[in-house]
């Protein structure tokens, strides 16, 4: 076999890499292989720097897609994170149950329009502190609740003294807060904060309202009021098992006794309305116009006919600086 080495770069090549190839066919072949081997060598070598090179073109754009979408995906974790954090804190104060618990059940058996009668409002305020803690501290050991709302009925008939002539129709004055902060009220201050108190333990309240003719009155009422008739007569209802059930928890239980009146007492399954006789046969309360029931105060409305039917016009301080009770046993009532 002849082979012109001096004038083929592939016998060049093969006699840098084995001198002996030349003109020898064994040495030749070995060659070839060695050469095979230098060529694969070559290619991935050739394949390492193209891929180095392409690296170093697109490599901080992928970099900083990752990072981005490592962000986006961070961001979207902490934002579930937080929807489930929010979520668990809901789950602890009062409010709206949640679905497939008990109160959910509860809840479902009202009305969709009636759906507002459980959440707070600004004189409502059952999610605020003095409320809450009132409520919880009259629970005793009281499970299911009808129970729980005859102990709150109590709680708020008998603590908050009935008091009519400290009647503030501003937004602060009426707050179900202030009223406890006073220990005083009349029927629709008494009214709210029982409203308040089921509402803060997830039993659905709301307002009630009727003109009655009112005859545990004053002298000194009569006339500022210039009529016997109360408009606006305050009271609660309550939704117990699947029912809208009446409580009036205006009259404490002293102010009771001391005018030998009928005490109303509430069972969480029967309306609790004002009797129309007293104890000895006395014409006491009369109902003589339903005005409905509502979510919330209607404090304007209230307003507006206070204004058109009662001469309370400086009156105000006057009544502050009377007592009630006074004036009811002076007239021997």
């Amino acid at each position: 076999m002849s082979c012109a080495c001096s004038e083929s770069v592939w016998d060049e090549e093969i006699a840098e890499v084995c001198p002996l190839a030349i003109g020898d066919p064994f040495s030749l072949g070995l060659a070839a292989l060695v050469m095979s081997v230098r060529i694969v060598v070559f290619t991935v070598q050739t394949t390492v720097n193209i891929g180095r090179a392409t690296w170093a073109f697109i490599g901080p754009r992928d970099v900083r897609f990752d990072l981005q979408f490592s962000a986006t995906v961070m961001t979207n974790h902490n934002v579930i994170n937080k929807h489930i954090r929010t979520a668990a804190t809901r789950a602890t104060v009062p409010g709206p149950a949640a679905s497939g618990s008990a109160d959910s059940d509860k809840l479902s058996l009202l009305p969709k329009d009636h759906r507002d009668f459980t959440g707070a409002s600004s004189t409502i305020e059952s999610t605020h502190r003095s409320v809450m803690d009132f409520a919880q501290s009259h629970l005793g050991d009281a499970s299911s609740d009808v129970d729980r709302a005859v102990r709150l009925f109590y709680a708020v008939r008998d603590i908050i003294r009935y008091d009519p002539y400290r009647i503030d129709l501003t937004t602060t004055g009426m707050k179900a807060s202030t009223t406890l902060e006073t220990g005083r009220g009349w029927c629709v201050s008494k009214a709210i904060l029982l409203a308040a108190c089921c509402r803060s333990i997830e039993i659905p309240a709301r307002l009630g309202f009727a003109d009655v003719r009112n005859h545990l009155s004053t002298e000194r009422l009569r006339q500022r009021m210039r009529t016997d008739i109360f408009y606006w007569h305050g009271y609660t209802e309550v939704f117990l098992d699947g029912k809208w059930v009446k409580a009036t928890p205006a009259f404490n239980i002293e102010l009771c006794e001391k005018f030998r009146l009928l005490p109303l007492e509430f069972d969480g399954k029967n309306d609790s309305l004002y009797h129309p006789f007293d104890i000895e046969g006395n014409r006491h309360m009369e109902y003589v116009n339903q005005r409905g029931t509502y979510s919330d105060l209607p404090l304007d409305e209230i307003i507006r006919t206070f204004r058109q039917e009662y001469d309370f016009a400086g009156a105000a301080s006057e009544l502050n600086e009377a007592s009630f009770d006074e004036d009811a046993a002076s007239e021997g009532r």
